[in-house]
């Protein structure tokens, strides 16, 4: 699935000369302080598809020979043993290879060459399904070779692009391809299950079929449930499926389709708000419980609120648009904040003025003193493009947030005095506070006159 919003391939931090490239050694150095800079961040405050975007893509773009050598790195650090991050650096050589685009799969089949040389068959097969290319006789030799007494090491096919192509193609597409879905679905279980033995011990298989049994279980559901009909008594199974990684993330590809179905928007109980959508109670579970799902769910969400409802009245459709704008506050709310804040600033073009006032006023009532400074800056960017006009009545509460900026840009003398005693330890020993403390400075100076700009346009 697409990221929402735009990103920016380049950055100062991460650029690095050209001629840095020929040499490796200088290269990984580069390569491993972005990989930490990565993995320091808080899981869950910040897309990880965004941070490789951003620290790691620039640097492996344009050339095969550090995608290759990239790709390798990762998947050797997340296989070692003594790496508390394997799990996470797996994860982001998932996202370099899907950032870097379906292009690089014949350097994928050499990124997997490298590390381990496998069988042929097993690189054409990987190869074809990381292209979105998934054919019967690769999901035959794959489950062949997989579920034998041998099998190859799993990582090989424990990949962003494979299991994200496999999941699409079981749930996500609107007309499903049947042809060897149970060998599909035993795949999908395996690879999100299986643990493997470090000895000559047989693997640990225990939860492929247990697995296997949920993603069946809703493969089988799907087709009974129509936008038209209420998923109430479906609703508890599917609710205890959640529980298996690969099978939520087949009900996100399911849910953006059947979100995206005008039977959907039509409904009498969307449009009304007469009752709970449990669509939207199957989704929050999802977000609730696995955090790096949550910019897969902001991204349906967003794409729900810039359609556009031809068949609905312009009022009816705003109504239809807070609705999935309120289950992005409800992101807000799981502490999602700065990428919520962005896809509003980012759209802010294609949504109503009034939805983008129920938006901040809702911001209002969830935030409270002390206000971060990137909230505040974003939030000030999104108020500077509605329309002074069209602030409507809840332009008092915009009014209210921007002042409640202003009173957390005055300074905390707690807080200050805190930051100061922390400067006194061993750790900020080699840190001019004083040049810290001035560029902060500078940064709320700016953040405040901005502030100011905008409360005179609201009082125009």
């Amino acid at each position: 699935m697409a990221a929402t919003g735009s990103t920016t391939h380049s950055n100062n931090n991460t650029a690095i000369p050209h001629s840095i490239t020929t040499s490796l050694p200088d290269f990984a150095d580069t390569f491993i302080s972005a990989v930490g800079t990565i993995l320091a961040a808080t899981p869950g405050e910040v897309s990880v598809r965004l941070l490789v975007r951003k620290h790691l893509v620039p640097l492996v773009a344009d050339s095969e020979i550090t995608f290759v050598y990239s790709l390798a790195l990762l998947h050797r650090l997340a296989n070692s043993n003594d790496h508390v991050h394997g799990v996470l650096l797996a994860r982001i050589a998932s996202e370099l290879e899907a950032a870097v685009g379906p292009q690089r799969a014949r350097q994928y089949a050499s990124a997997i060459h490298f590390a381990g040389r496998p069988a042929p068959e097993l690189v054409i097969a990987v190869t074809r399904v990381c292209a979105k290319d998934v054919q019967a006789s690769d999901m035959y030799k794959l489950h062949s070779l997989y579920s034998g007494a041998n099998p190859p090491p799993v990582a090989y096919i424990r990949t962003a692009p494979f299991v994200e192509a496999l999941i699409k193609n079981v749930y996500g597409a609107t007309t499903t391809d049947t042809s060897m879905i149970e060998e599909k679905m035993w795949l999908l279980a395996y690879v999100s299950s299986v643990i493997e033995s470090d000895s000559n011990e047989p693997h640990n298989v225990a939860l492929v079929q247990p697995t296997m049994d949920a993603l069946k279980h809703v493969h089988s559901v799907f087709p009974n449930l129509t936008p038209d009909i209420d998923l109430k008594n479906d609703f508890k199974a599917l609710l205890d499926t959640v529980k298996y990684p690969v099978v939520a993330a087949g009900l996100l590809f399911w849910i953006s389709n059947y979100i995206a179905d005008p039977l959907f928007y039509n409904q009498n109980s969307l449009i009304s708000g007469t009752e709970r959508m449990l669509i939207f109670e199957l989704l929050n579970e999802i977000a609730i419980i696995y955090p790096l799902q949550r910019a897969y769910a902001l991204e349906i969400l967003g794409e729900a609120i810039v359609r556009d409802y031809d068949k609905l009245s312009p009022l009816v459709a705003i109504e239809v648009k807070k609705k999935f704008l309120d289950q992005v506050i409800f992101l807000l709310k799981l502490g999602f904040v700065t990428p919520v804040l962005d896809f509003v600033l980012e759209n802010s073009s294609k949504m109503d003025d009034a939805l983008v006032v129920y938006f901040l006023k809702r911001v209002y009532e969830l935030t409270s003193y002390p206000y971060h400074r990137d909230i505040m800056r974003l939030v000030a960017e999104i108020v500077g493009r509605i329309q002074a006009d069209n602030l409507g009545a809840n332009g008092n509460v915009v009014q209210l947030l921007l002042e409640s900026f202003l009173i957390s840009l005055g300074g905390d003398a707690a807080a200050k005095e805190a930051a100061a005693k922390e400067a006194e330890n061993d750790f900020f020993a080699d840190v001019n506070m004083d040049a810290v403390d001035a560029e902060g400075e500078a940064e709320d100076e700016a953040l405040r006159l901005a502030i100011a700009a905008q409360l005179a346009r609201k009082g125009k």
